[in-house]
């Protein structure tokens, strides 16, 4: 499943834009696969922030982001609790677990951002936010 998500106040905006995923999104991740969100940005802009909710320790976001080899990507993951994230590359490669990541991307295509709640902490609740920044 895929979503493609770009708010009213962003459409026409050269800056960043932000995304709030209710729980109608969080409901996404249901039995027939965890929905992958699109992260869209505004015209002229080379950030986003978008976030998501984690309802629990089988629960899963997944970010998709189009980049082309050779550009530079700043990634921020801030979660209300203990999570595991990676990025997987076009090529089936993957970076994890990551909180921070800066690096030259390898290739052209979709990047797939996954996040869930870590098995090694504490059980939450809540939303995780990002921080993309690609040129």
């Amino acid at each position: 499943m895929r979503e493609t998500f770009l708010p009213a106040e962003a459409r026409g905006s050269l800056g960043a834009f932000f995304v709030l995923f209710g729980i109608a999104a969080g409901a996404a991740s249901m039995a027939s696969g965890t929905m992958e969100r699109r992260i869209v940005f505004a015209p002229g802009a080379v950030d986003a922030r978008v976030e998501g909710p984690l309802s629990g320790i089988r629960d899963e976001l997944q970010f998709v982001l189009k980049a082309k080899a050779g550009q530079h990507l700043v990634l921020d993951i801030d979660a209300a609790g203990p999570m595991r994230a990676q990025i997987t590359n076009p090529d089936g490669d993957f970076d994890g677990p990551i909180d921070h990541l800066e690096e030259v991307l390898p290739a052209d295509g979709d990047y797939l951002i996954s996040i869930t709640e870590s098995p090694m902490g504490e059980a939450w609740k809540g939303v995780v936010r990002l921080y993309v920044k690609i040129q």
